[in-house]
């Protein structure tokens, strides 16, 4: 006959002390997955006004919503938030700022429909980003193809003007430059492309930039930009309060880097940098929404008039 093992016997104390404990464990991991879960779905809305007295009065209230890094994300089937939040935004122009591809995995399709949803919203304006100029060849054909099929504005190297909510002969010029491929030194680069945009510059008028990359501000304030809007730091993708408010890392500054996220200010230039929509390398953000961008025009005349 053999001696059976010992029945370990618990105390009811015993018992809820470990039930308290795996609580507690579950609980904090449940917590954890929320926090990560908002950090990199729930999507966030920033208003920005811009008050200047180059912007005629009958761009008064006129509304720019600013797309950038989505990186072939998806907001739920079909980017239905995002959508969403733009159709209830209404605003007069979208602009994409970059990196809505990917360079590891492009989403051709998602992506497509999604400039054309946007474009049932607003006219829709694209510059590309380091991804998209980072793609080999027969991708990069691929995208600008698909964005133009959208009907989508390709703005890299081009200008455009930005007409007034009625009929009058009010402009707004809105210029976009291509960000360097990563075998070209980003500053020579944005220097040679900006360079080429000098001879369609109408500095009379109101002039808006989409440059995909935030570090760039000191070049795009030396040439005179009115406004900036710029995105590719991902808001320094893990932000902590007074420990790192802008953030731990962003491509191109560093560690601890200084343009990720808010307005900016060189003279009489004023560069708006979004936090993006997406994630890429690292593929997570931490305590750092997901971002979209509105901002209002405002004339300084028409505030002086009321």
């Amino acid at each position: 006959m053999t001696n059976a093992p010992p029945t370990t016997r618990y105390s009811r104390k015993k018992l809820s002390r470990k039930r308290i404990a795996a609580e507690a464990v579950f609980k904090r991991l449940g917590f954890l997955e929320r926090l990560f879960f908002r950090s990199n779905n729930a999507l966030q809305i920033a208003r920005y006004e811009i008050v200047d007295a180059k912007i005629p009065a009958s761009f008064d209230e006129y509304l720019l919503a600013q797309v950038s890094d989505l990186h072939g994300k998806l907001f739920e089937p079909r980017n239905e938030p995002l959508l969403a939040a733009l159709h209830e935004a209404r605003p007069d122009a979208i602009l994409v700022t970059g990196d809505l591809f990917d360079e590891r995995h492009t989403n051709d399709l998602e992506a497509r429909e999604f400039l054309e949803r946007a474009k049932e919203v607003a006219p829709v304006y694209y510059i590309t980003g380091n991804h998209e100029s980072n793609l080999d060849y027969a991708s990069a054909a691929e995208a600008l193809t698909l964005v133009e099929a959208s009907g989508a504005i390709f703005l890299d190297g081009k200008v455009c003007e930005l007409s007034p909510r009625g009929n009058g002969d009010d402009r707004i010029r809105l210029y976009g430059v291509a960000d360097p491929p990563c075998e070209e030194d980003f500053f020579e680069g944005v220097d040679a492309r900006l360079d080429a945009l000098e001879g369609k510059r109408d500095r009379s008028r109101f002039e808006i930039l989409l440059a995909h990359r935030p570090e760039g501000i000191a070049r795009y304030a030396a040439r005179g930009y009115n406004l900036v809007f710029s995105g590719h730091a991902h808001g320094g993708q893990f932000r902590f309060p007074l420990l790192c408010p802008e953030g731990l890392f962003a491509p191109g500054q560093g560690w601890f880097p200084r343009y990720t996220a808010g307005i900016h200010e060189i003279g009489k230039t004023r560069e708006i940098i979004s936090r993006g929509l997406g994630s890429s390398v690292i593929p997570t953000r931490l305590f750092n929404r997901p971002e979209l961008v509105l901002c209002a025009l405002r004339s300084r005349k028409d505030i002086c008039q009321r």
